[in-house]
């Protein structure tokens, strides 16, 4: 980003911050891709997670953590709780 300006990852990065949240950031073209919670993601049919616009990342303390598109989302939010 040019100097006095920012682009959208930081802005993404600064919401996410003021909600508590934190970020995933998919990994580059050629990089590995991140294992994701498969037993999670197999309990679920992958067009929900599709219709969603989540994925299972990982489980933290018996807690399931999801990546949504849009954390404002509330009827997401619900649905996956």
């Amino acid at each position: 980003a040019q100097r006095g300006a920012f682009d959208e990852r930081d802005a993404l990065q600064l919401v996410a911050e003021r909600l508590g949240l934190k970020t995933v950031t998919p990994p580059k073209r050629g990089e590995p891709t991140p294992a994701l919670d498969s037993t999670a993601l197999g309990k679920v049919p992958l067009l929900q997670w599709q219709r969603l616009r989540a994925i299972p990342v990982d489980r933290v303390g018996g807690r399931l953590r999801v990546a949504v598109s849009n954390p404002l989302d509330h009827e997401v939010k619900s649905t996956i709780e």
